[in-house]
């Protein structure tokens, strides 16, 4: 493998330090090979609609020494959770501008400078212990749960400096936004949903977060996902 490489890569210097054998990566359960015509290239994951990230991310669902299985169920999956902590990233950056007493309403819990270290010390601690990568996504997705605080981009742009998800990536966040533009125009709402949703934007304009919270788990109740935004309101359909 070290000769391959130093041959590919047209150079004297070694390109990696540590060389490890991984698992197999395995197509619907069986082998991968050209015969089988099971095999894929990034470019043929893109026609498709995924990219190289996406792949990434769902190569951190298995421990690098385990087998993993590749199906598109699978990888489209990854593509979601990708986006949707992409989507906590920039709605946590927009989070600063909003009225501080909103934030300390909010139904979640608040980010802690002290929690933020632990997190932090526990995934290093994960990613020391055998590149547990997977345990590591665990606990970043215990952080993405906060409500939206400035703190989470920090976090994130911690760990991504050994995940390499580009996380902060405004450019691909957009154009994985219009991929999954879920946005339901209020108007277009049966009359009781828009009702409720009118009745919410009165107790946030009021200043009445324990009735907007209480509005927008009915909303969720009922299927529909609130996202508040800093002059207005975002419905998505809920699944």
């Amino acid at each position: 493998e070290i000769a391959q490489s130093k041959g590919h890569s047209n150079t004297n210097s070694l390109p990696a330090k540590y060389w490890m054998h991984s698992g197999f990566l395995r197509i619907d359960g069986g082998k991968m090979s050209k015969s089988l015509q099971n095999t894929y290239t990034i470019s043929d994951l893109e026609k498709r609609g995924f990219n190289a990230l996406d792949f990434k991310y769902f190569t951190f669902s298995s421990s690098y020494r385990l087998a993993l299985n590749f199906t598109f169920d699978a990888l489209k999956a990854s593509k979601d959770s990708l986006f949707n902590l992409r989507k906590i990233y920039f709605e946590s950056k927009k989070a600063k501008e909003k009225k501080q007493e909103e934030i300390l309403e909010s139904k979640n819990a608040k980010l802690t400078k002290k929690i933020v270290s632990e997190k932090l010390e526990e995934f290093y601690n994960a990613i020391y212990d055998d590149l547990n990568v997977t345990k590591g996504l665990g606990i970043v997705w215990q952080v993405a749960k906060y409500s939206p605080d400035n703190m989470i981009c920090e976090f994130l742009d911690e760990v991504d400096k050994i995940l390499g998800l580009k996380l902060s990536d405004e450019k691909i966040f957009n154009n994985s936004l219009k991929e999954h533009d879920d946005n339901i125009e209020i108007s277009d709402l049966p009359e009781d949903i828009q009702e409720i949703i009118s009745r919410r934007k009165k107790a946030r304009k009021e200043k009445d977060y324990e009735l907007s919270d209480k509005l927008r788990d009915e909303l969720n109740s009922l299927g529909y996902i609130v996202i508040d935004e800093k002059d207005e309101m975002r419905i998505e359909k809920n699944g």
